[in-house]
């Protein structure tokens, strides 16, 4: 490997980690608004006639199926990493 391809490899390395960073950010930023949004169905579900108990249940399924897919986008972007970090650190000492 050239060390011109080695220096393109390297700020691919970080770019990924900036934008693994950022989707980490949004990611924790689309939780607690769901935790937010949970709370509030919660409480409109308390009260006669906001909801059917039905609608209620379908808006927390919906939500549960998000943060698992939430989860499962953070874990394909962190194998992802992962492997493109390991193979960095093969070509680390190559000139």
């Amino acid at each position: 490997m050239r060390l011109d391809q080695f220096d393109k490899l390297q700020v691919l390395v970080r770019e990924l980690k900036e934008y693994l960073l950022q989707i980490k950010q949004a990611n924790f930023r689309l939780l607690k608004e769901n935790e937010k949004l949970k709370e509030e169905l919660a409480n409109r579900g308390s009260q006669p006639g906001s909801f059917s108990r039905e609608e209620l249940n379908e808006l927390k399924e919906e939500n549960k199926q998000l943060k698992i897919k939430n989860k499962e986008a953070r874990a394909r972007l962190n194998k992802l990493i992962s492997y493109v970090d390991g193979k960095s650190a093969q070509f680390n000492g190559v000139e």
